[in-house]
């Protein structure tokens, strides 16, 4: 259920909103200079859901990403 909430709130996202967010996700899982195989696997596993390319997400800025995110 918490899953299907979530992929329909994110249907209406742009598609700058999800790079956004999923720049954050990736820079929350590599904050501990780690990036295990289950992380690099939810990671990829979530950006094929949004549907978003990995070289668009190293792409921008983490201080881009945060402001770019939608609020509420």
């Amino acid at each position: 259920m918490k899953e299907r909430f979530h992929e329909t709130i994110l249907k209406f996202w742009s598609e700058e909103e999800k790079i956004a967010l999923m720049k954050i996700i990736h820079d929350i899982y590599v904050s501990d200079n780690e990036f295990s195989d289950e992380e690099r696997n939810d990671y990829r596993q979530m950006l094929n859901k949004l549907n978003i390319n990995e070289v668009d997400v190293d792409n921008i800025g983490i201080e881009n990403a945060v402001t770019a995110r939608r609020l509420g």
